[in-house]
């Protein structure tokens, strides 16, 4: 059996103001520093053979201690970047609405649309069947893997086999912990968003 311990970064400030981050490396706020000190102790006391980590340096902020305290070489994939927003970078949803009505509803109803500059689900969702292969050939039992929401969704869909547009149906908590088992040739899982090492909800167990 095989195990991925799958997380989100901490808070950021835009995550704070609503804007949107795409590849922006934007710092962590201070209640996203809290909830990284907090993670990382948590993921600290749990079997992990293997990390993997998005090269954004708010999920290294993440993938680093863990990995140093573990003693475990960190590997960074540039698959585990956030989807790229392009233009829409830096704004939030309702100013997306505003400044690009056409291009925002085109991109809700079809996962091959994608803003100026940015990506489609489409596109993040051959980086995620990638990480899939990636995590499936390594000998590791179990490993943590640390990105970001939009990521995360599309790649939850890609360990399940799940049509891509059921990635809107995952919640994504800054600060998550998602665990998802390969039982007998499946994908399925175990603990989704789960926020209880932060002091908040326990998420859904589904083990």
């Amino acid at each position: 059996m095989k195990t991925v311990i799958l997380v989100r970064h901490g808070e950021t400030t835009w995550n704070r103001e609503g804007r949107i981050q795409g590849n922006r490396d934007i710092e962590l706020s201070s209640e996203g520093r809290v909830q990284t000190s907090r993670l990382v102790d948590h993921l600290c006391s749990l079997d992990i053979d293997s990390v993997l980590s998005s090269p954004l340096l708010r999920a290294r902020a993440i993938a680093e201690p863990v990995s140093r305290t573990l003693g475990i070489p960190l590997i960074e994939l540039p698959q585990l970047c956030e989807r790229r927003f392009g233009i829409w970078e830096g704004l939030t949803l309702q100013e997306v609405a505003v400044q690009f009505p056409e291009t925002a509803v085109a991109q809700r109803d079809s996962p091959f649309a994608r803003p100026e500059g940015g990506e489609s689900v489409a596109d993040v969702l051959e980086r995620a069947l990638f990480v899939r292969r990636y995590v499936e050939g390594q000998s590791a039992v179990t490993t943590l893997v640390v990105a970001h929401g939009a990521f995360n969704c599309i790649f939850m869909t890609a360990l399940l086999g799940l049509p891509v547009a059921s990635h809107k149906d995952f919640g994504q908590a800054n600060g998550n912990v998602s665990v998802i088992g390969l039982i007998e040739g499946s994908w399925r899982i175990e603990l989704l968003n789960s926020t209880c090492h932060l002091g908040f909800d326990a998420g859904v167990s589904l083990s």
